[in-house]
Parts: structure tokens; sequence; C-alpha cells
């Protein structure tokens, strides 16, 4: 029991961890470029496409709450209707999403 209150702990504060949110929106940058960027531009001075928004745009133009983007990569409509990721992937996603948010 000792041990399983340890290990809660120590999970909790690298969950938290600087480091572990870098990597995360790193995972999310691999997996947008991967699944998203043959019709988004993924990333800045990346190849702009006519077909949809960059995700520079989305990232600043929508409210505060990223649960949109959660929302529509778990219930993605035409087009991105081939879409199929885990929610560990999708929300590396988002991480990448903070990531280009301007204050």
């Amino acid at each position: 029991m000792k041990h399983a209150a340890i290990i809660g702990l120590m999970l909790a504060f690298f969950a938290s961890s600087p480091g572990l949110a870098q990597l995360r929106a790193m995972q999310g940058h691999q997996l947008a470029q991967q699944w998203c960027s043959s019709c988004h531009q993924v990333e800045a001075g990346g190849i702009a496409r006519d077909v949809a928004p960059s995700f520079i745009s989305l990232a600043n133009d929508r409210s505060e709450d990223l649960n949109w983007v959660r929302t529509r990569m778990q219930t993605p409509l035409y087009p991105m209707s081939g879409i199929d990721l885990s929610n560990e992937q999708i929300e590396s996603i988002v991480a990448y999403f903070e990531t280009l948010r301007m204050e």
C-alpha cells in the first residue's frame, strides 16, 4: 500500500513536470506531421495549404479552451474521417497546439 502511494506521488510529479509536457508536445508535433500535414500547415514556416487552416491560426483563433480539438479528433468528420488516434495521441496533439498559442 505504501509503495502504491509513493508511485502515485511520483507519477503526479512527473506528469506535471515541464520536461514531460515538452515531450508530449514533441510527440504531438510528430503525430500532426504524420496525420494532418497533408491538409494543414502544422508548423510555423511549413508548407502553406489552401485546403485547411494552419494549426497556428486554429490555435489562436478559437476560444481559450482547446477542448474543441479533442472533440474534433475523437469524432472526426469528413474529410478527417480516416483519422483513428488514441486518447493519448490526441492529448499529445493538444499539447502541441498549446505551444502554438500566442500570448
